[in-house]
């Protein structure tokens, strides 16, 4: 139909009528009217989770064909889920494309915490939204457990003999991590590692293992050089012998010297110091070296302290009266000590003077030696004259040994 001056007449092209598209699936068509002609439009839209393709409005041309190309409703589809290191996705294929209103879920694998939306929904406009209908960031899987790693048990070595330490070895720990890298290892001190020569005593060694995310596990051992090696007697005096006329005399040695393997001082113990006094007879002195590892070496000698016996000129009357009445018929030793102390008029009585007339007993003579604070070294008698009572000579012979004279002119100490 054309216009001519101002009325419409109807044309060729006024008889030409289009088909009506078909609806596409999912989809809906609205056109102008029920037959279409040229010029007629239909408009195209799809369901909800559907994309069209194609165009969103034709027109019927005088050739009995539509503009524009036919429309297809298809299923939206989203981006491909993101990929989650360290975890799994439920719910979707992670190398499909997920339809219309299809969830991923996300979760991580133990020792890991999740980052970000657990839940990802494919919405209409073809975006993965979280349950919020808001776009969220990607999930991720976030290490949040420290390496694991043990350290070895305790180390325990002797010193070698005459020094004071050893080489010392030991397993270094293999720290592992469930991000599958391989974790950093510190130790510290930082200069001891297995082959080093450690000295006696104690070590603690301690190992930290470092994730790819800086978490940290710790661990330590204890390294034992112990020492089973006593000290060295470098010097240890023989004897000592020191003489007097008294009856305490000092004593002085050199002291002993001790060495020990571990280069430490060693705890002396002794039972005597130089310049100590000693009594006359042998006396042992020990000196016990003791190292930090209570080792014990030990310096045993003897002190010999002899006295000398001087006589002086003065005579005691008790002294003279004991030889001449020395008449023992029952005994078989005669008492010989020196020095001989001498009894006075006030001991005790003067031996009940002389044991009452000069009658000599045994029991008197236990009496005098009592009072002369005698002691009992004995030399055996093996003659002697018939025992006699009375108060003048009498003369005691002994074999080897003739002790009268000297006994009756013998001034006491």
């Amino acid at each position: 139909m054309t216009l001519k001056e101002g009325n419409f007449w109807p044309t060729e092209e006024d008889d030409i009528e289009c088909k009506r598209p078909s609806k596409p699936e999912f989809g809906v068509i609205q056109c102008d009217r029920g037959n279409l002609m040229v010029g007629d439009k239909c408009r195209f839209s799809c369901h909800r989770g559907y994309m069209k393709e194609g165009s969103e409005e034709r027109q019927c041309l005088s050739s009995k064909r539509w503009s524009g190309t036919e429309v297809k409703c298809t299923p939206v589809r989203c981006e491909l889920p993101p990929q989650l290191k360290h975890g799994s996705v439920y719910g979707c294929k992670t190398n499909e494309r997920p339809e219309y209103q299809e969830s991923c879920v996300f979760r991580c694998n133990e020792g890991f915490k999740l980052e970000g939306p657990q839940v990802l929904v494919c919405k209409e406009d073809g975006k993965l939204m979280d349950e919020h209908n808001k776009a969220a960031l990607k999930p991720s899987c976030v290490d949040e457990t420290p390496p694991e790693l043990t350290c070895p048990p305790p180390v325990e070595v002797e010193a070698d003999k005459g020094s004071k330490g050893a080489v010392v070895t030991w397993r270094i720990p293999q720290p592992t991590d469930n991000s599958g890298f391989v974790p950093k290892l510190l130790s510290q001190p930082a200069d001891v590692f297995p082959g080093v020569y450690l000295e006696i005593g104690h070590t603690f060694v301690n190992y930290t293992a470092v994730d790819h995310v800086c978490h940290k596990k710790s661990c330590n051992f204890e390294i034992v050089v112990y020492d089973d090696e006593e000290p060295t007697v470098v010097s240890c005096p023989s004897k000592v012998e020191v003489s007097s006329d008294d009856v305490l005399e000092p004593a002085f040695w050199k002291e002993p010297v001790f060495e020990d393997n571990s280069g430490r001082p060693v705890r002396i113990r002794r039972t005597h110091l130089p310049g100590d006094k000693f009594s006359p007879g042998r006396h042992t002195v020990t000196y016990e070296a003791y190292d930090p590892s209570n080792n014990i070496a030990t310096c045993v000698f003897d002190v010999i302290m002899t006295r000398h016996i001087t006589l002086q000129a003065k005579k005691h009357p008790a002294f003279s009266v004991f030889l001449d009445f020395f008449v023992l018929p029952s005994l078989s030793t005669f008492p010989l000590h020196f020095p001989l102390y001498h009894f006075g008029s006030s001991s005790k009585n003067n031996v009940e003077d002389v044991c009452r007339t000069n009658l000599i007993t045994d029991d008197c003579l236990k009496s005098i030696l009592k009072t002369l604070n005698l002691k009992m070294v004995t030399q055996k008698v093996k003659d002697y004259h018939t025992p006699y009572s009375g108060r003048s000579n009498l003369y005691l012979s002994l074999r080897k040994v003739s002790l009268l004279h000297s006994l009756k002119n013998m001034h006491y100490y």
